[in-house]
């Protein structure tokens, strides 16, 4: 199935600026990964390999293309529960932004921004608990074989969530 993920990634232009005659398919190709949740992670690693390639500003087509598709990648990501999908969907759509005639910079998580399911107990309890699970982990992290009672309650009184 990755394969076939790659075939479709490594022949789309969201990056180079999609022509307008392409770009709906393009969109159905991409979208057409989402049923499986290992492509849709698949498809935030590509957007990754772009963004530590130093490709975060984009050209207008490309932000509007990338904003509907990951607007889009929400939706199933609330439809399946797949939080975890989606904390690295919010990471990269704050990562890729295009820039208007003023020099604004207009980031692609404002494509979804107001989405319904940033509104959910389910969401915030997640976030809360992942939150609380690594801080937990950083701590323990910084934890030293030797240390006492004293300085591991000092540490524990430095954590912050993060």
């Amino acid at each position: 199935m990755l394969k076939i993920c790659d075939q479709i990634l490594n022949n789309i232009d969201i990056f180079t600026g999609t022509k307008p005659e392409n770009r709906a398919k393009e969109r159905k190709k991409i979208l057409s990964l989402f049923d499986k949740q290992e492509c849709r992670r698949h498809f935030l690693t590509y957007l990754n390999y772009k963004r530590a390639e130093g490709k975060f500003q984009i050209k207008k087509a490309s932000f509007v293309t990338l904003g509907d598709i990951m607007k889009h990648l929400v939706k199933i990501i609330e439809k399946e529960k797949d939080f975890e999908t989606l904390r690295y969907c919010l990471i990269l759509s704050q990562t890729f932004f295009f820039v208007n005639t003023k020099g604004e910079k207009f980031y692609v998580i404002r494509y979804f921004d107001k989405h319904p399911l940033f509104q959910t107990k389910e969401f915030w309890d997640f976030y809360f608990s992942m939150a609380i699970e690594e801080a937990i982990e950083k701590l323990k992290s910084q934890e030293k074989p030797g240390d006492t009672e004293e300085e591991r309650e000092r540490q524990k009184n430095k954590m912050t969530l993060s």
